[in-house]
């Protein structure tokens, strides 16, 4: 009898790196962490700030949306069906955390790491209903993006350093759609 393997569940995260300056975008970002996205703490917007058009998240943008249509033939565009740009900061002081959340209906959604000093709470990723043994968990890196299909719900570890975790999370629809 012939042997064969049939892959049931997959998921894909790619990781890749930016080369626009994240010093500059993290400053434009912290200086822009009032503008809160939610004013309710129970809700994990509270801790995501507006962040303002600027060419350098456009340069980001391009960066996704290319590396993607390389890797997969997909072509892509930000999401903004949830309003707002499709982009926010995503900023956490000492001793914040987010909770388990998704980014439905989006595509694809990417998490690109601008500042990550030591002691950076990491991003946890949930691929199964068993939250407990089933996960995979990936360390801040400044300069580093992951893009993850949107649906797959992950959280962010406590963050433990004195100076500011800041990343900048955006959603990606297929282009068709």
């Amino acid at each position: 009898m012939e042997t064969d393997i049939t892959t049931i569940f997959q998921i894909e995260v790619l990781t890749t790196g930016t080369k626009t300056d994240v010093d500059k975008l993290a400053k434009l970002l912290l200086q822009n962490e009032s503008h809160r996205i939610s004013d309710d703490i129970y809700q994990s917007e509270h801790e995501d700030s507006r962040c303002p058009p600027n060419p350098m998240v456009d340069e980001i943008v391009n960066e996704i949306s290319e590396t993607v249509s390389s890797k997969s033939g997909v072509k892509i565009s930000l999401d903004t069906r949830a309003g707002g740009d499709g982009y926010w900061a995503h900023i956490h002081q000492k001793n914040m955390s987010t909770t388990i959340h998704h980014h439905r209906p989006a595509l694809l959604s990417a998490v690109v790491y601008l500042a990550a000093p030591k002691g950076s709470g990491h991003i946890v990723f949930y691929p199964t209903s068993n939250v407990t043994s089933h996960y995979y968990w990936f360390p801040p890196e400044k300069r580093k993006i992951l893009i993850f299909p949107s649906w797959l719900p992950h959280a962010v570890t406590r963050h433990k350093g004195d100076e500011p975790r800041v990343s900048l999370s955006i959603n990606f629809r297929d282009e068709k759609s």
